[in-house]
């Protein structure tokens, strides 16, 4: 997991290893780090990224509840 301050590259070291665990099947670890993308994210795009892979990962996981949390 990334870890630490935010440096110049940690947006896209989140947004390439989330996705990474993603297709692996590691919705767990998927949703943690697209959650923490979303969260700092300075970019609109990653931000939104990051929140739409929160709610797929919450989907895979079925996490229903969690669902309309996310969602906002």
């Amino acid at each position: 997991m990334v870890r630490g301050s935010k440096g110049q590259f940690t947006e896209d070291a989140l947004l390439q290893a989330a996705g990474i665990a993603y297709e692996n099947g590691d919705y767990a670890l998927a949703d943690t780090l697209y959650d923490h993308l979303a969260a700092m994210s300075e970019q609109d795009g990653n931000r939104i990224v990051g929140k739409l892979g929160v709610l797929r990962c919450c989907v895979k996981l079925q996490r229903w509840k969690e669902i309309e949390t996310a969602a906002d």
